[in-house]
Order: C-alpha cells, then sequence, then structure tokens
C-alpha cells in the first residue's frame, strides 16, 4: 500500500465522520426542537463538541452533502461551501468543484466570484422592468415558486422561469 492511498483512506474516514456526527446531530435537533431542550440533550448524552458553533457547522455540513458527494473537496473548503453565508452560491461552486481536486484556497476564491456575479445579477435583474406584472401577480409568483423550488436551486433561475410562466399565462378579466 502506497503512503498517498493510506493517507487518502484517513482523510475520507475523516470527511465521513464529521458528516456522520452532523447526521446524528441533525436528527437530534429534529426530535429537540427548542435550542434548552437540544443542548442539554447533547450535554447529557455526552455529545459535548468544541463548541455549539462547531455543532453548528457539522449540522451545516450534513445539510448540504447529505445527500451529495463529498468527492475530493478538502474538508475545510466542504465547510465553506456548506456555510449558510454561501448558501446563495453553494450549488453553483459545488458543482464547479466536486472531483476536480481544488484547493481550499481556490474554493474560497470561486465562492467570492460566485457571491460577486450573484450580486451583480440581482442589482441588474432589480433595474430590469418587468411589463405586464402587476402587485396582483406576486401571489401568482410566490405559488410558482414554491411549485419550481425542490427542482431549482438557483433563486436567480428561479425567479426567471416564474416571472416568463406568469407573462406567459392568460389574463383573467
Amino acid at each position: 500500500m502506497e503512503d498517498a492511498e493510506l493517507a487518502n483512506w484517513y482523510l475520507q474516514i475523516d470527511n465521513q465522520s464529521q458528516l456522520f456526527k452532523g447526521v446524528i446531530l441533525l436528527e437530534g435537533r429534529r426530535r429537540y426542537p427548542s435550542h434548552k431542550e437540544f443542548g442539554e440533550w447533547v450535554h447529557n448524552q455526552g455529545l459535548d463538541i468544541d463548541s455549539s458553533s462547531s455543532r453548528t457547522s457539522f449540522m451545516q455540513l450534513a445539510k448540504f452533502f447529505g445527500n451529495r458527494s463529498m468527492g475530493d473537496i478538502p474538508l475545510t473548503a466542504a465547510y465553506e461551501i456548506a456555510a449558510p453565508k454561501n448558501q446563495e452560491v453553494a450549488e453553483i461552486v459545488y458543482n464547479q468543484v466536486v472531483n476536480k481536486n481544488y484547493s481550499v484556497e481556490a474554493i474560497k476564491d470561486l465562492i467570492e466570484k460566485a457571491k460577486k456575479s450573484l450580486a451583480k445579477e440581482i442589482k441588474v435583474l432589480s433595474k430590469t422592468k418587468v411589463s405586464n406584472i402587476n402587485p396582483e401577480d406576486v401571489e401568482l409568483i410566490l405559488s410558482y415558486a414554491r411549485e419550481l423550488s425542490p427542482l431549482k436551486t438557483d433563486i436567480l433561475e428561479l425567479l426567471r422561469l416564474c416571472i416568463k410562466k406568469v407573462k406567459s399565462s392568460p389574463k383573467e378579466d
């Protein structure tokens, strides 16, 4: 067995361990919806982790990567992708980096670039006039968003689809 292979196994097990901790904590959180009860459960079960921010990080990792492969994404970068502050661009960045052997710094750079691009696109979109949409159509847009959101994780694409659907739907007299 090569040294690199041995080290790779170690890293994979470490990644899986942290992911599983998050899954377990998420299940505990589901069972104990109040912060106090959840904290007591963690303490009483001897699951005290370094800090509540570590618990939260494990849970965020599990939420995002629970049904996705971490591939060769470094664990530190996986935590960055899964962080709530990066939620709007997480899926975009994930798709760019999974199984492509990016460094942590390169992934952090991609997150920042994606955030800047998203902010710019939102600014452009907010200045775009949307003809044929009146205040009554807002509820219709929201209903389309609820219907489409499980299929679309890109919020701007979801908004564009909803607006397109409202514009193309026949108007009632």
